[in-house]
């Protein structure tokens, strides 16, 4: 599944129109070529892989397992705190079941691989955020209880984790542009699952804003 998601980041977009044994070429070289040997991407992921921060989200919601990254290597008990867990599964709730509840609306529905990716890739935003600042990830040190996705309303969030992305790895992939339209998404009017979330906007207000 791992590899399955970075293969992903390098296929051309036709790629499920082409002939078999291209997709089998394509894959060949991007193993190869970006996921294995002395290239940046290669050099990144093996050093990121010693040094893991992603909150580890586990459970089950609407039949969609949580087990998004990996626990913090020093200090294992790296879970979410209770409020940013039950947020997680009301947000999957909205996305997968089969209809809204009532008074809400959405644009789009995540199957079951698209619910666990994004999970995952919600766990390594979290666990950016949380992660001390004068550690090896170099993460922002917001204190655990204060992680909340009412704090994904903010543009600054989105400026700091996307520009600490490209510091720790160097460049930029189409990783980063998947999370701005997942950013996009959360808070686009009438469908926005933040946008219909009021007591996290609250919430959020009632906080001190992050800042650079």
């Amino acid at each position: 599944m791992s590899e399955r998601r970075r293969l992903a980041w390098h296929l051309p977009d036709d790629f499920n129109a082409r002939t078999a044994s291209e997709q089998a070429e394509i894959l060949a070289w991007v193993r190869s070529s970006v996921l294995s040997g002395g290239t940046a991407f290669h050099r990144y992921h093996a050093e990121v892989s010693k040094h893991r921060f992603a909150i580890r989200f586990e459970g089950v919601v609407e039949g969609v397992p949580l087990r998004s990254g990996q626990k913090l290597s020093l200090r294992p008990e790296f879970a979410p705190p209770p409020r940013l867990a039950r947020e997680m599964a009301d947000l999957l709730r909205f996305k997968t079941r089969t209809l809204t509840e009532v008074g809400f609306q959405r644009s789009g529905v995540w199957g079951p691989e698209t619910a666990s990716q994004k999970v995952e890739h919600l766990g390594l935003l979290f666990g950016a955020l949380a992660v001390a600042p004068d550690g090896v990830s170099r993460g922002f040190g917001l204190p655990r209880e204060r992680l909340t996705f009412a704090l994904l309303v903010s543009p600054a969030v989105w400026d700091w984790y996307v520009q600490w992305r490209e510091t720790r790895r160097g460049f930029y992939t189409g990783w980063e542009a998947e999370m701005l339209l997942l950013a996009a998404a959360l808070t686009r009017s009438g469908t926005g699952w933040l946008r219909q979330s009021p007591a996290l906007e609250r919430d959020h207000f009632r906080r001190k804003h992050i800042r650079h």
